[in-house]
């Protein structure tokens, strides 16, 4: 389950709606 976290970290990085998220 820490591929999902690891993937999900990468996706909300790199997503428009979380532009300000670091």
């Amino acid at each position: 389950m820490r591929r999902v976290i690891f993937y999900f970290f990468l996706v909300v990085q790199f997503s428009p709606y979380c532009d300000s998220c670091i």
